[in-house]
């Protein structure tokens, strides 16, 4: 995506008495990107949402969408819609009153609500449900109702606030597909606030990893994977084995020493139950976990305590106190930085 961004955040800061819930994000998003926000609780992501909606008021910096400042524009007015951790639907209105309501708040003909509001069900998948209550429908038609009444309004941005957090884990993947879907048939830009770093990294053109307040790492999913910047980003995204660097010279020679730590991802250690050839170094299994496609092993090995991830299919040998040959590749060594607080 290339041309001037849609939603630009400038230096963007939010206070609650000495608190400080947002601590200068700036960032560019383009037309069309599906961004995920992706931090523990209390990093700050939701109070950025209600930023960008118009809900809060920065402390400093500035918000502005297509070229404008939204700071002085109140929520009603700007070309935004906010999807609830809650849905927010109103449970005395039908689905189709549900989604027409915005539409009517701002005086829409009655005839070109009933249609943009049927078009919007469709658009989500629900053209026969129109008539039922909200608390007739399942947690996940409900979801689809919130998103169709934030997109009968046609935003610019459309923001989600942890808007699959209630579902059940099947549910929840099922509407990680629709929400997928839904985003690249209409073209508008999703910024989708979690905590669940395999949603995000599914979902997500561009994933942007909050703590403290603050962006500390945007790329891509493949970029934030496997090519963390720091210890704190490695960690969060993902299992982990950051090894101090020297302890890397038994798998790769000298050029294994040095100072800082390392990431290395658990599946991409190579392990067996016979010697291998190259590099390799033997260890203990201590502990296996079955979790269907994959067996988790934690093995000590050159006195380190490694997790390690092996197709359930290649496991065969992998018990309990069994003898083991593990492998480390140079191009799978992450160098981390120090993480700033």
């Amino acid at each position: 995506m290339s041309g001037p961004p849609l939603l630009e955040l400038r230096d963007v800061a939010k206070h609650f008495g000495t608190h400080e819930a947002v601590r200068g994000v700036t960032e560019a998003f383009q037309a069309g990107e599906y961004v995920c926000i992706l931090g523990a609780s209390g990093c700050g992501k939701t109070t950025l949402l209600r930023l960008i909606a118009g809900f809060e008021t920065p402390s400093r910096g500035d918000i502005a969408l297509e070229g404008q400042s939204l700071i002085a524009v109140p929520p009603e007015r700007r070309n935004v819609n906010l999807v609830f951790q809650d849905y927010a639907l109103f449970p005395h209105l039908t689905v189709r009153a549900n989604v027409e309501f915005g539409l009517e708040m701002r005086r829409v003909a009655a005839a070109d609500r009933a249609r943009r509001a049927d078009a919007a069900l469709a658009l989500v998948d629900l053209p026969a449900t129109g008539d039922r209550f909200p608390q007739q429908l399942s947690g996940g038609q409900r979801q689809r109702v919130a998103v169709a009444r934030a997109l009968v309004n046609e935003p610019a941005v459309l923001l989600l606030d942890e808007p699959l957090s209630a579902l059940d884990r099947g549910l929840r993947q099922q509407m990680q597909a629709e929400l997928r879907r839904i985003q690249r048939n209409v073209g508008i830009t999703f910024l989708h606030v979690t905590h669940d770093q395999g949603e995000a990294l599914s979902l997500a053109d561009r994933v942007a990893v909050m703590h403290a307040g603050r962006f500390v790492q945007v790329g891509t999913p493949r970029e934030i994977y496997e090519r963390p910047r720091s210890r704190l980003v490695a960690e969060f995204v993902g299992a982990s084995n950051v090894i101090p660097r020297p302890r890397l010279a038994p798998w790769l020679g000298p050029s294994g020493a040095g100072d800082g730590v390392t990431l290395v991802r658990p599946e991409r250690i190579g392990i067996a139950a016979e010697p291998m050839e190259g590099r390799a170094v033997v260890g203990t299994v201590r502990r296996t976990a079955y979790f269907g496609a994959t067996v988790e092993c934690l093995v000590d090995a050159a006195g380190l305590a490694l997790v390690v991830h092996v197709p359930a299919a290649a496991a065969a040998g992998l018990t309990d106190g069994a003898a083991v040959w593990l492998r480390i590749a140079a191009e799978d060594v992450v160098a981390l930085a120090e993480d700033v607080a």
